[in-house]
């Protein structure tokens, strides 16, 4: 994989047991809900008001795919969205108050060269063909806990030759996924990550 192999380790766990261990005792008891267009939750789940996007990611947040209310003892956040198979898994104590996900799909062309000024030269001018963001909110207001979720996409477009980025709230710009916390096979990837940050797939 030459200039990538630091994106794709060797080492990388399958993600069936890096979810096992995202949520420990409590996987059974976790619950899968189909996306669906936010008005539909909206509907069915007293998660509090309606999602608070920030405008501070370059991707920005086109729209919301899902929002759900998370219990202390995790969730599991899985469906289809525009050809893409997704699933979250917030572990266990990541939400001990009750925080709502919010599941966004962001803008890949907003991305440009100024936001990946930290990414290796291997790769700062590839493009992004996919953008993703996954928050955390508690009263309408972004939190960060420090356990990581794991987030699985299945779908055609995704490529092992391609090269898994996550914005940094601190630098302001997207850095390389921490060794070991992403992985890109043909067709699949998965990332571990903290909530309430963007990820952005780049490819040549």
């Amino acid at each position: 994989m030459g200039r990538r192999a630091g994106c794709v380790s060797a080492g990388a766990r399958p993600v069936e047991a890096v979810a096992a261990k995202a949520v420990g005792a409590g996987a059974a008891a976790a619950l899968a809900v189909i996306l669906a267009p936010v008005a539909a939750f909206a509907a069915g789940s007293p998660y509090g008001g309606p999602p608070v996007l920030p405008g501070h990611l370059p991707g920005g947040y086109r729209r919301v795919i899902a929002a759900v209310t998370v219990p202390d003892r995790g969730r599991v956040l899985a469906g289809k969205y525009q050809g893409t198979r997704l699933r979250v898994v917030v572990p266990r104590g990541a939400a001990p108050q009750g925080e709502q996900l919010v599941l966004t799909s962001a803008r890949a062309r907003s991305i440009s060269g100024r936001d990946l000024a930290r990414v290796p030269r291997a790769v700062r001018h590839d493009h992004a063909v996919y953008a993703i963001a996954v928050l955390l909110q508690r009263d309408q207001r972004p939190v960060t806990d420090r356990r990581l979720v794991t987030l699985e996409l299945t779908g055609r477009q995704f490529s092992r030759s391609e090269y898994v980025v996550v914005w940094s709230p601190r630098l302001r710009r997207f850095v390389p996924a921490p060794r070991g916390h992403a992985r890109v096979v043909d067709g699949h990837l998965v990332v571990r990550m903290r909530a309430s940050t963007e990820i952005a797939v780049l490819a040549p």
